[in-house]
């Protein structure tokens, strides 16, 4: 069932901040739009302006099905943002295509694809977590547990005189 822009706004207000320090893309200024009918075959989406780091996100809030799928589709647009260098190359490469529509075209799906694939690569490295030996300190080995003491035989007792 498609969610209201009430309910995707709520999750993405909740979210975003943490989302945005943990992506270190918290140094952009990041802009949320939210379409309630829009007839598009995307969930949301994200452009870019590099040289003022300025982030303009939309949601297409009828794509949206549950908070799941919002928080992931929010985590895969900032994630695009974490990749800005990459687009910036893209961008520079166009001029040269633009004379040659077929360079262009395998240019334009070069880039949607390559983009695409390490937005998707990061992901499921968040997902499963980077537990790198070098880059995670070891976990130090529970101390052992004390040995119990031998209970002592009572002693004999003596009675004075």
């Amino acid at each position: 069932m498609p969610m209201t822009v009430a309910e995707v706004r709520a999750i993405v207000e909740e979210h975003i901040n943490e989302y945005a320090a943990a992506l270190q893309v918290n140094t952009w200024r990041i802009y949320v739009a939210y379409e309630a009918d829009a007839k598009t075959d995307w969930a949301a989406q994200v452009s870019l302006d590099l040289d003022y780091r300025i982030a303009n996100i939309t949601f297409c809030c009828n794509s949206q099905t549950d908070p799941d799928n919002v928080r992931s589709n929010l985590q895969h647009e900032l994630i695009h943002i974490l990749l800005a260098p990459f687009e910036l190359y893209a961008q520079s490469m166009q001029p040269f295509f633009e004379s040659n529509p077929a360079a262009q075209s395998v240019h334009s799906r070069m880039r949607t694809f390559a983009g695409e694939q390490m937005v998707g690569n990061i992901e499921r490295a968040l997902r499963h977590g980077l537990n790198d030996p070098i880059l995670t300190p070891p976990v130090p080995a529970p101390a052992p547990e004390p040995a119990m003491a031998k209970p002592k035989k009572p002693t004999k007792r003596v009675r004075l005189r």
